[in-house]
C-alpha cells in the first residue's frame, strides 16, 4: 500500500500477525519479499508463500487439491444419520472395489481422480446396498465410465482416508455455514429426495464449486486462506493438518459473518447468493461446457484477479475483460476509466455508484455513465425491490460531483447542474424554458455570480405527450406468440411420440426437452430435443462418448488417420474438448443433429435412420451424383424469388445449377454495403441419405497448419454449431457437412440444411480469411 512492507506491524508474539493493510500489499505479487522470508524463516522455519499454498489447491499431485472438492460420503451419511466409520468398517473393501473402476492406471498419482473415483464408489454402494435409488442423478452427474472391471486396486485404509477426508465443504457444514456459502449442495438432496429435477441444480453446484474455487485462489480469499495456513506452522501438511486447516479458515469466515463491510465471507456469500446473474452477466457459455473446462474457461475469462488491475481501452475484447472481472463480487471494488466505458458495457451487477472526474457539459454525456450501473437486475434495482418502506437517498444510484471549493471547478459544476435539471425540464415540459445549456463558460461572469449549485429535479416525470397506444397490435402480437408457443408443444409431442415409438418405452415429453436429456444408459446414448443457436428451430440431437474417451494427437499423419476413421468414413459428427489432465490430449464425443418438426415434416423412418447414423460407416468414393425425385422436386422450385424461411434479413439469393454432374447450390449472401459473398453447396446422395458439402479451404491448406489449428477449426468447432460437421480430407482440405435422410424429406428439411451448412461455413471461410491463413 505504501510502496513497502512496514516489518513493525507484525505481531509475532500471538498466533497471527496483526491483520492491516500493509502486511498484505505482497499477496499479489506471487513471491515474499525476502525480509519476510527471512522473519518467517526465524519464527520456526520455512512457511509457504502464498503463491505455493494457491498452487497446491490446484495441482492435481498434491493431495491438497481436494480440499476445494465436496465430501459426498460425510454430507450423505449426516443427511440419512448414518454412521459412516461403521459403513468403512464392514464394507470398505466392496466400495474399494468399486472406486477401482473409476481410476485409469495411466494417471497414477492423480489425488483428484483417486478421491473423486472414491466418493462416486461410496454413492454406487448406497444405491446398490442401501437402495438409495433416488441418488441415481447424483452418481450418473459424477460417473464417466464404468467398465465393470477394476483398474485399479485401491486399498481399503486409503478409502477410509479420501471419505473421511475434511475438505471446505465439510468444514462450512461443520460451521452451520452451508445455508449462505453452500446451499446447492442442500437443494440438490433435497430435489432428489422429493423426486424432482435434480440435473439443472447439479449444473449449478459444479459451477459455483468452480467460481468458488477460483474466488478463494485469485482473489480476497487467499489471504483468509493463507492466514489460516499460518497458523499451522511451517512443516507439511498431512492428513489431519488439512483438516484442521480447513476448520479454521471456516472460524475466520464465521466471525467475518457479524462484520460489516468487504470480507470473504461477504464475497463468498454474494457468489452463493446472486450466482445465476454472475452467470448471466459474465460466463454465458459455461452451461456448454463440461465440468472438466471449467477452470480452463474460467481462468481464460476471470483473471488475472487483483486489488488493482491496469488495461486500455484500445481494444473492445481488453476493456470487455475488465468489465467481467469488475462484475464479479471480489476484485477489482473500483473500476477507474476514460470514456472508453461511457457505453456498450454493463457494470451493475455489484456497482451502484458513479463519480464523474471527467466533466462533460452535455448531459446525455452524464446520462450515458450513469447509465453503465443503472439497469434491469442492478445491485440499486435488487435493493429497491427488496425495501419494506419507502426508499431514502442512500438507496438509490449514487452519482457524486467532486471538487475543490473557491476554484474553477465549483463552476464548471454549478453550469453542469444547471444545464442538467434544463435537461430534465425539456422531457416532461413543453412550454420553452428560459436560458440554455452553457457549454462554455465566462469565467470572469461565474465569479461574480453567487449563486449556489442548484438542487437535483426529485419529482417524477410526467410525459406531456399522448402515446399513440394501438391497442389491437399488442393483442395481435400476443396471439402470434402464443400461436407459436402452441404449434411448438405439437411438434415437440409428435417428435418425442415417435421417439417413444423408436425405443419401444413410454418416456415423459419433458424429459427430452429439460435438463440433460433422455439417456440411454446401456448404449451410453443421451437423446436431447433443442433449439438451434441461429434459428431457434427443433433440433433432435443424439449424444455419446467415444471410447477411449481420451484421443492423444500430436502430428498431423495421425490426425489424418483419426479423422478418417471418426469423420470422413461415418454419418454421424464428430467434436472434441482439450484435455485438461494433457497438452496434446483431446476427448472426442459423437453426436448426430436432425431438423424435426409436425407430423408432416418427420416421419418414422427418420427417426429410426436418425439412430442408424451412430452405427453406419460408409466410403465416401461411392457417393452418387444423380439425385432422386423427391429432392429433384425442391430444386425445381427454386428461382430468384425464391424465399428462404431461416433468413431473418430475407436477403440472400439462391442459384441451383450443374457442375460436373454434381448438382449444386449458389447461396449469395449480401451484406453491409451491398458486399457480397458467395457459398456452394454441393448435394450428393449416399445409402439412402442426402449428402451437402460445402468448401471451406482449398487442397493443401490443412498442410501448413499446426495440429491444434485443424482440431479448433473442425472438430472443436462442431460443438459451437449446430447440425454441421467440419472435417479434414484426405487432400488436406476443410470442408463442412450435413447429412439428412431422402425418404420423406420436406422442403423446409432441405432447405434448413443447406442454408445452415452454406451460412456456417461461409463464417469459417471469413475467419480464417481474417486470420491471415488462407
Amino acid at each position: 500500500v505504501g510502496g513497502e512492507i512496514n516489518l513493525a506491524h507484525l505481531d509475532w508474539n500471538e498466533s497471527l500477525p496483526a491483520k492491516n493493510d500493509t502486511f498484505f500489499a505482497w499477496f499479489f505479487r506471487g513471491k515474499v519479499p525476502d525480509e519476510v522470508s527471512a522473519l518467517l524463516s526465524v519464527h520456526g522455519g520455512k512457511y509457504p508463500t502464498p503463491d505455493s499454498v494457491r498452487r497446491s489447491l490446484v495441482t492435481k499431485s498434491r493431495a491438497d487439491i481436494v480440499l476445494m472438492e465436496p465430501n459426498w460420503a460425510i454430507f450423505l451419511c449426516k443427511k440419512e444419520g448414518l454412521d459412516l466409520s461403521e459403513i468403512l468398517s464392514k464394507n470398505s473393501e466392496r466400495i474399494a472395489t468399486f472406486a477401482g473402476r473409476y481410476i485409469n492406471r495411466s494417471s497414477e498419482g492423480d489425488e483428484l481422480e483417486f478421491y473423486q473415483a472414491c466418493q462416486k464408489a461410496f454413492i454406487q454402494w448406497l444405491i446398490e446396498c442401501k437402495e438409495k435409488q433416488y441418488l441415481k442423478p447424483l452418481y450418473d452427474h459424477l460417473k464417466r465410465t464404468n467398465t465393470g472391471q477394476s483398474k485399479k486396486l485401491v486399498q481399503s485404509g486409503e478409502l477410509a482416508r479420501q471419505l473421511t477426508t475434511v475438505t471446505l465443504y465439510s468444514a462450512l457444514q461443520e460451521s452451520e455455514l452451508d445455508d449462505a456459502l453452500i446451499p446447492y449442495q442442500n437443494d440438490i438432496y433435497e430435489a432428489m429426495k422429493e423426486g424432482g429435477k435434480a440435473s439443472q441444480l447439479l449444473k449449478l453446484f459444479e459451477i459455483h464449486r468452480a467460481l468458488m474455487s477460483l474466488l478463494l485462489r485469485t482473489a480476497h480469499g487467499i489471504i483468509d486462506l493463507y492466514l489460516a495456513r499460518l497458523k499451522l506452522g511451517p512443516s507439511n501438511l498431512n492428513f489431519e493438518t488439512r483438516a484442521q486447516w480447513m476448520r479454521e479458515f471456516a472460524t475466520i469466515l464465521t466471525s467475518q459473518r457479524k462484520e460489516s463491510g468487504f470480507s470473504t465471507y461477504f464475497e463468498l456469500k454474494l457468489l452463493a447468493r446472486q450466482l445465476e446473474l454472475i452467470i448471466k452477466n459474465n460466463v454465458p457459455d459455461i452451461f456448454e461446457k463440461s465440468p472438466n473446462e471449467f477452470l480452463t474457461y474460467l481462468s481464460h475469462s476471470l483473471t488475472p484477479v487483483s486489488p488493482v488491475i491496469g488495461a486500455s481501452g484500445s481494444t473492445s475484447g481488453q476493456r470487455s475483460s475488465q468489465a467481467r472481472k469488475f462484475r464479479m463480487p471480489g476484485y477489482p471494488l473500483a473500476l477507474v476509466s476514460t470514456d472508453v466505458f461511457q457505453e456498450g458495457e454493463d457494470l451493475h451487477t455489484f456497482c451502484d455508484s458513479v463519480v464523474h472526474y471527467g466533466l462533460s457539459s452535455l448531459p446525455i454525456d452524464l446520462e450515458q455513465k450513469a447509465g453503465r450501473v443503472d439497469r434491469v437486475s442492478s445491485k440499486v434495482e435488487r435493493r429497491l425491490l427488496a425495501l419494506a418502506q419507502p426508499p431514502k437517498d442512500e438507496d438509490f444510484i449514487q452519482v457524486k460531483f467532486p471538487y475543490v471549493k473557491e476554484s474553477i471547478e465549483m463552476l464548471q459544476i454549478r453550469q453542469i447542474c444547471k444545464n442538467y435539471n434544463q435537461f430534465i425540464k425539456s422531457l416532461d415540459d413543453v412550454v420553452p424554458q428560459k436560458g440554455s445549456g452553457k457549454d462554455i463558460i465566462d469565467v470572469n461572469i461565474e465569479l461574480a455570480s453567487r449563486e449556489d449549485i442548484p438542487e437535483q429535479i426529485r419529482d417524477r416525470l410526467v410525459t406531456p405527450f399522448t402515446p399513440d397506444l394501438v391497442e389491437t397490435s399488442n393483442i395481435e402480437t400476443i396471439k402470434e406468440v402464443e400461436k407459436i408457443e402452441e404449434n411448438r408443444k405439437l411438434h415437440v409431442k409428435h417428435v418425442c411420440e415417435l421417439l417413444n415409438q423408436e425405443l419401444g418405452e413410454d418416456i415423459p415429453h419433458e424429459r427430452y426437452y429439460s435438463g440433460d436429456g433422455f439417456k440411454i444408459l446401456d448404449q451410453d446414448l443421451t437423446v436431447k430435443l433443442i433449439s438451434a443457436r441461429a434459428s431457434g428451430e427443433l433440433l433432435l440431437s443424439l449424444k455419446r462418448p467415444s471410447s477411449p474417451s481420451i484421443e492423444l494427437i500430436d502430428n498431423r499423419i495421425e490426425l489424418k488417420k483419426l479423422m478418417k476413421k471418426f469423420s470422413w468414413q461415418t454419418f454421424h459428427r464428430t467434436f472434441a474438448i482439450k484435455s485438461s489432465d494433457r497438452k496434446t490430449g483431446y476427448e472426442l464425443y459423437f453426436d448426430t443433429e436432425m431438423f424435426v418438426g409436425d407430423k408432416h415434416t418427420s416421419q418414422p423412418a427418420e427417426i429410426k435412420r436418425f439412430f442408424e447414423r451412430m452405427e453406419l460407416s460408409h466410403d465416401p468414393e461411392s457417393y452418387e451424383k444423380q439425385v432422386p425425385g423427391n429432392i429433384e422436386k425442391h430444386l425445381s422450385l427454386i428461382d430468384e424469388k425464391t424465399k428462404i424461411p431461416f433468413d431473418r434479413f430475407a436477403a440472400t439469393k439462391l442459384k441451383v445449377f450443374s457442375q460436373q454432374g454434381v448438382t449444386t447450390l449458389k447461396f449469395i449472401f449480401r451484406g453491409s454495403q451491398h458486399i457480397e459473398r458467395t457459398q456452394r453447396v454441393e448435394i450428393y446422395v449416399c445409402d439412402d441419405r442426402c449428402i451437402f458439402t460445402s468448401k471451406a479451404t482449398s487442397e493443401g491448406f490443412c498442410e501448413k497448419l499446426a495440429v491444434h489449428k485443424i482440431i479448433e477449426y473442425t472438430w472443436i468447432r462442431n460443438r459451437q454449431i449446430d447440425l454441421v460437421e467440419f472435417l479434414m480430407l484426405p487432400n488436406w482440405s476443410i470442408v463442412g457437412r450435413v447429412v439428412h435422410p431422402i425418404e420423406d424429406m420436406q422442403w423446409e428439411e432441405f432447405i434448413f440444411c443447406a442454408y445452415t451448412l452454406a451460412v456456417e461455413t461461409d463464417r469459417l471461410e471469413y475467419l480464417l480469411n481474417e486470420d491471415d491463413q488462407f
